[in-house]
């Protein structure tokens, strides 16, 4: 085996290293918090991008919120509001619930 496959053997895995460190930690802080926004700004956000997935409480409780009907994943949800804390106080986004026509409230 000559000397540059060698390098560029330990290169290649030096990279999958750090991505495989990196990855994790960059993708759970690509998600916004609400409680950076206003609930004015959230609400454009989320018209704006149709559907986002934002955490809501802390780094690790996070929620999908949609714009429309249109924007839940199976035919069969139903939109809801959900309360979140904006950086102005309480705030009512949309969110997709699965339609259950049977159960008592």
């Amino acid at each position: 085996m000559s000397q540059g496959h060698f390098n560029r053997g330990w290169f290649i895995a030096g990279l999958v290293i750090a991505f495989s460190v990196v990855w994790p930690m960059a993708s759970s802080q690509a998600r916004p918090s609400t409680r950076s926004y206003t609930c004015t700004a959230l609400k454009q956000l989320v018209r704006k991008r149709g559907a986002i997935v934002m955490n809501y409480k802390g780094s690790s409780v996070y929620r999908r919120f949609v714009d429309n009907f249109g924007a839940c994943r199976y035919p069969d949800n139903t939109v809801r509001r959900f309360r979140v804390q904006a950086r102005d106080g309480s705030c009512a986004l949309k969110v997709c619930y699965e339609y259950e026509p049977f159960r008592r409230r």
